[in-house]
C-alpha cells in the first residue's frame, strides 16, 4: 500500500470512528449518563482490536455501525410500525447485507421471524403487508448482490478452506469469549423488546465468528468489534439507579478485555 493510500485509509477510519463515537456518546447522554462516564463508555466500546489492524479496521467499523443500527431500529419498529420505522429497519438490514452478505442475509431472515409475535398488526393480511414493506429494501439489496456475484464475479466473502482440526476448540472459545459479558447481562435483564433483538444480534455475531473463523479464516475481531456498540445499546436501556453506572462499567470493561484476550489467542494460534 502506497503512502497516499495508507493516509487515505486512516483518514477514512478516523472520520468513521469520530462520527460513530458521536452517535454512541449522544445515545448515552440521552440515557442520562454523565458526560465523563458517557465518554468513557464510548471509548471502551470503540477501543477494539479490529480497529487497530489496517486490514480489518474499516470493514469492522462498518459491521459495528450496521449492528448498532439494526439493534436500535428493531426495537423502535416493534413499538410502532409506521413508515419511517419500516424504512429505517429495512435500510439497516440492507446495509448489513452490503457490509457482509452472509451475516446480513441471516439477520434479515432471522430477526423479523424472531420478532413476529411482538408486532401489533391486527390481522394476518396486515402482518404480511407489513413484512413485505419491511423486506422490500433488503430484497433489492440481495438482488443487487446476486447480480454482482453472477455478472461481475463479485464475492463478498472470501472462503479460504478449513483450519486444522486441532485449532477448532481455540477458535470456538475465542469466538464466544467476547460476547460472554453481554449474554450474562441479557440473561439477568427482563426480556423486553430491545433485549430480545440484542440477544438475537449477539447470537448471530457469535455464529458468524465461529463459522467465519473455522471455515473462511475470517479475523475473529472483525465481528467482535460490533459487541462494544451493542453493549452501549444495552446499557442505554437500563433504568437509572444507584448501581447502574457500576454495572455498566463492569460490562464494558469485561467485554473489551475479553475481545483483546480473544484477539491475542488467535494471534498466537496464527503464529503457532
Amino acid at each position: 500500500m502506497s503512502a497516499s493510500a495508507a493516509l487515505a485509509h486512516w483518514v477514512i477510519l478516523a472520520v468513521l470512528l469520530s462520527v460513530f463515537a458521536g452517535v454512541l456518546y449522544r445515545r448515552l447522554r440521552g440515557a442520562e449518563y454523565r458526560r465523563v462516564r458517557a465518554a468513557a463508555f464510548t471509548v471502551l466500546a470503540l477501543a477494539q482490536p479490529a480497529f487497530a489492524v489496517p486490514a480489518t479496521a474499516i470493514r469492522s467499523i462498518l459491521v459495528a455501525v450496521a449492528a448498532y443500527a439494526i439493534g436500535s431500529t428493531a426495537a423502535q419498529f416493534v413499538r410502532r410500525q409506521d413508515p419511517r420505522r419500516i424504512v429505517l429497519l429495512g435500510g439497516s438490514l440492507a446495509g448489513a447485507q452490503l457490509v457482509h452478505p452472509v451475516w446480513g442475509t441471516l439477520t434479515t431472515i432471522v430477526l423479523p421471524l424472531a420478532l413476529r409475535h411482538q408486532v401489533t398488526a391486527t390481522t394476518s393480511a396486515r402482518t404480511a403487508g407489513l413484512y413485505v414493506s419491511l423486506l422490500f429494501i433488503p430484497a433489492l439489496s440481495s438482488a443487487a448482490l446476486l447480480y454482482l456475484s453472477l455478472a461481475q464475479h463479485f464475492d463478498g466473502v472470501q472462503w479460504r478452506g478449513f483450519v486444522s482440526p486441532g485449532q477448532y476448540a481455540v477458535l470456538v472459545a475465542a469466538a464466544v469469549l467476547p460476547a460472554t459479558p453481554l449474554f450474562i447481562a441479557l440473561a439477568r435483564a427482563p426480556m423486553k423488546i430491545h433485549a430480545l433483538s440484542l440477544a438475537i444480534l449477539c447470537t448471530l455475531i457469535v455464529a458468524m465468528n465461529v463459522v467465519g473463523s473455522c471455515v473462511a479464516a475470517q479475523p475473529l475481531a472483525e465481528f467482535a468489534a460490533a459487541l462494544g456498540a451493542l453493549g452501549v445499546l444495552l446499557i442505554a436501556h437500563w433504568a437509572v439507579s444507584a448501581t447502574r453506572d457500576r454495572h455498566a462499567a463492569l460490562l464494558m470493561v469485561a467485554s473489551l478485555a475479553l475481545s483483546w484476550t480473544a484477539a491475542l489467542m488467535t494471534a498466537e494460534l496464527a503464529h503457532a
